[in-house]
């Protein structure tokens, strides 16, 4: 199942309104409606311990995505001002149907390359 971005989990101290060599990762995320962008970068979360399950490991990786999210989020922002990170939102893993959350996620990743999204950038020197 797709869930669309929490864009309430990208918050965090801010040093300047003004200044992109002193934003941080919450000020320059988009959601998911940006279309293609050069030096953009895009993330997508799959929210799934399945794999985890059935190995019969220690289960709570499904909040990795939206953890991962916040502690990304008060970080220094180090790409070029013309340069943006967007939140494609989370693949979640139901009824423990791994395979096809998996070709879910598959077909996601593919939409977000036909855009031309990747994820590289310049940083700043």
């Amino acid at each position: 199942m797709y869930v669309l971005p929490n864009m309430d989990l990208w918050k965090g101290r801010t040093d300047s309104l003004i200044d992109k060599d002193e934003f941080r990762i919450h000020q320059i995320v988009k959601d998911n409606q940006t279309t293609s962008v050069n030096n953009t970068c895009g993330i997508i979360g799959f929210s799934c311990e399945e794999g985890v399950r059935r190995n019969k490991g220690r289960l709570g990786s499904k909040e990795a995505p939206n953890e991962i999210r916040k502690s990304l989020s008060s970080l220094s922002w180090h790409g070029q001002s013309a340069d943006s990170l967007v939140d494609f939102g989370n693949i979640i893993c139901e009824n423990q149907q791994l395979e096809a959350a998996q070709a879910e996620l598959g077909r996601h990743v593919e939409k977000i390359l036909s855009k031309n999204i990747s994820c590289y950038f310049r940083g700043r020197t």
